[in-house]
Formats: C-alpha cells, structure tokens, sequence
C-alpha cells in the first residue's frame, strides 16, 4: 500500500483574494485579480487522486466518500490521519464501519488490523476493528 513517494502538486484559486491583499510583490505572472494556492503533499505513489480528495474534503460540509473502493478508502484514511484531517478520516471510515463480516475484503481486514496505533485507538474504528476481528477469526475457522 505505501510504495514510493510522490510529491501531489494541487493548485486552485481563491476568487475572494486579490493579490494586492496578500502581498506587495506582484509579477506580471500573477497580476490577475484572483490569487493561485499550490499545495504540495508527498504522498504514497499512485495517491495522488486521494491527496486531491483529502484537500477538497476540508472545505466541503459532509465529504461523501461512498464511490471508493475498500482499498482506497483505507489510503484515505492514512492519508487522513497522516496530515491531521479528522473530517476526512471519519469520511473514510464511515463506509467500512458498517460492512457485514462477508462484505469486508479479505486484504482490508488485515489492514485494519494493522493500522498505526493514531488510528486503530479511536472510538471511530471500533466496529471496523471489531468486524475485521471476526473475519481473521471466520477465515482462520475455515482453515480447519
């Protein structure tokens, strides 16, 4: 799931701003009336996409992140807890957290079982840890 690093190389405009109001030095480059943001993240390759998804999701009301797969909603959430984005973090497990044992993957339950101790500890990943629990514990029953 990690991988290299790739550096996630977002930018956007704030409509709101004016150059003139957030600094004296100006360029012929940027003297246009709305100011350009680049936010840079280094991130695991090929999670770029979710880096985006990460950013956005701070300035939305109720992020909706029901279209990711299991595995990228488990990125997400490292993602998450990685740059201290709480909201994204709950967006991320809210889909995991109700699966039924057979709904949940295979690779997710072992992930969730090891996530870092800043995930896995919160109140949020109770049911998921309890459910990916249960699925390591059928699974191991069907070996016998």
């Amino acid at each position: 799931m990690v991988g290299a690093l790739q550096l996630c190389n977002w930018a956007f405009k704030n409509e709101a701003v004016k150059p003139s109001d957030t600094t004296k030095k100006q360029t012929s480059k940027h003297s246009s009336l709305a100011a350009k943001y680049i936010i840079e993240l280094t991130v695991p390759a090929g999670q770029t996409d979710l880096a985006i998804r990460l950013v956005k999701g701070i300035y939305q009301k109720q992020p909706d992140c029901s279209d990711l797969s299991q595995e990228q909603l488990l990125q997400l959430l490292l993602l998450a807890d990685r740059f201290g984005v709480p909201k994204m973090a709950a967006a991320a497990i809210e889909p995991l957290k109700t699966l039924a044992i057979d709904q949940l993957e295979w690779e997710t339950a072992l992930e969730v079982l090891e996530l870092p101790d800043s995930c896995a500890q919160q109140e949020i990943f109770k049911d998921l840890h309890e459910t990916a629990m249960a699925k390591v514990l059928q699974h191991s029953g069907d070996l016998d």
